[in-house]
């Protein structure tokens, strides 16, 4: 498993992250605000992101979902 801490370096001070399966390359976008940093850093190093988890429903945390999905 490999754990991807990604700062957005906004306004909210807000981490997004990455949990990824380093035998299928399949990631977890954990709270993807910035899903732009998401998906670039997803291909970047190859990994398709599969599956979002949001640790509760404020917009700082889902505002990117529909971007990822």
């Amino acid at each position: 498993m490999i754990v991807k801490q990604i700062w957005t370096a906004n306004p909210y001070r807000n981490f997004n992250y990455l949990v990824v399966c380093s035998e299928t390359g399949e990631a977890l976008a954990i709270d993807p605000l910035d899903s732009t940093k998401c998906l670039q850093v997803a291909k970047d190093a190859g990994w398709e992101i599969t599956q979002i988890l949001n640790t509760h429903e404020h917009h700082d945390h889902i505002g990117g979902n529909q971007a990822v999905v």
